[in-house]
């Protein structure tokens, strides 16, 4: 990965997600949910592994989720507490 820039890294990680998360967003949604780390506590704004790993996740959720919108929203806004979705 360290040949890739930051779009390349996550798009791999994007299609990852899209091959091997089930086709129901509903699951997925609960899969992503279940993977988040802890919240970012107070304004340090360090993040384990820089919420790198969010980005590929709300590309997925922006996408996927399309008609499930209230869903998709509060997925994001729980994404939103580890890094900016």
């Amino acid at each position: 990965m360290d040949a890739l820039g930051f779009g390349e890294r996550w798009r791999l990680i994007w299609d990852a997600l899209t091959a091997h998360l089930p086709g129901d967003f509903t699951s997925s949604a609960q899969i992503l949910m279940d993977s988040l780390e802890p919240e970012l506590a107070g304004d340090s704004g360090e993040t384990p592994r820089g919420g790198f790993i969010v980005v590929p996740e709300t590309e997925f959720v922006a996408e996927a989720g399309i008609n499930h919108f209230d869903l998709a929203m509060d997925v994001l806004k729980e994404m939103t507490k580890r890094f900016s979705s």
